[in-house]
């Protein structure tokens, strides 16, 4: 950000010597601004850019361009002890202070290093909820476990937020150069799945926290469990295999083939799931209104929760 407002300013010295105050001047000012809003670059970079170029270009307005006493033989209309280039030379080396506390000591802490493992923890973590809110549910009664798995819903949504940040972050460090690139569109297709899931989780967590185990709680998640498992394993290993593939930047056509059976046994636990919830739902107990009635409603939001996650 900062090498880009100089820049420009330098560019502007070449123009004007002696410095300017007309329209192209004011052309270039509001031009800059509206090329850094537009770029998509990170929030800190436009802030610093857009910092120096006001800094600049009101110096060059008004007092017109500084000139030092040791200029730069290989750069014209510089020198080594004006301000923009010592701006420059101080951020530079600011940043490269940050980059070596980053890399020193060992393991160097990188946003591109987070970024498989800030995946495979969401995918385990994904599996542990689900594993527990399956086990929670279909038991009998309601416990202080209903407050640890709500906690550890909230802390995964959390997490696929900071993995979606590593992740945007990581361009920095390689500009996708040496196959980054295609990793990083795959963790990208990836964390953006797990995002979405959140309004999902949230909706699991409200039922969790919401169920009484009381009117016909237990005959229905004695006649669903099954089917829910199954779901839920398929659909996990899946994901995790996911992520798995991502590692290496490339999908293989074996992995795609793999990809393809995880799939179709997903799609078999589902209809098996449907299978069982319609079965139930043709069952004395449950005939009539009784089936979407409140005292199923939780109920009713877990199986559809699970339904729509797989």
């Amino acid at each position: 950000g900062t090498g880009a407002a100089v820049f420009n300013h330098w560019v502007m010295c070449l123009i004007y010597p002696e410095g300017g105050n007309d329209a192209l001047v004011w052309l270039d000012i509001l031009g800059f601004f509206l090329a850094v809003l537009i770029s998509g670059a990170a929030e800190n970079t436009m802030k610093f850019s857009m910092n120096w170029h006001s800094w600049f270009m009101m110096s060059f307005v008004t007092k017109g361009p500084g000139k030092g006493y040791f200029p730069i033989a290989f750069l014209p209309n510089s020198s080594w002890d004006s301000f923009t280039v010592t701006s420059l030379l101080t951020s530079s080396v600011g940043a490269l202070l940050a980059v070596a506390a980053t890399m020193f000591p060992p393991p160097a802490i990188t946003n591109y290093s987070n970024v498989s493992s800030n995946a495979a923890i969401v995918a385990e973590a994904m599996h542990k909820i689900w594993t527990e809110s399956i086990e929670y549910f279909c038991g009998g009664e309601e416990g202080a476990h209903a407050t640890v798995i709500a906690e550890a819903i909230t802390n995964c949504n959390l997490l696929s937020g900071k993995a979606m940040n590593d992740l945007s972050a990581s361009w920095w460090e390689g500009f996708d150069l040496c196959g980054m690139g295609k990793k990083r569109q795959l963790y990208m297709l990836f964390d953006t799945t797990a995002m979405k899931m959140d309004a999902v989780m949230v909706a699991v967590k409200d039922s969790i926290l919401k169920e009484t185990f009381e009117g016909n709680h237990v005959h229905f998640c004695h006649g669903m469990r099954p089917s829910m498992e199954a779901l839920k394993e398929s659909a996990a290993h899946m994901f995790a295999r996911c992520e798995h593939f991502c590692r290496d930047g490339e999908i293989s056509d074996e992995e795609v083939a793999e990809l393809e059976e995880l799939l179709e046994e997903v799609r078999f636990n589902q209809t098996s799931m449907l299978k069982a919830y319609r079965n139930l739902s043709h069952e004395e107990e449950f005939k009539g209104a009784k089936f979407v009635s409140e005292d199923l409603a939780s109920e009713n939001t877990f199986v559809f929760a699970l339904s729509v996650w797989a």
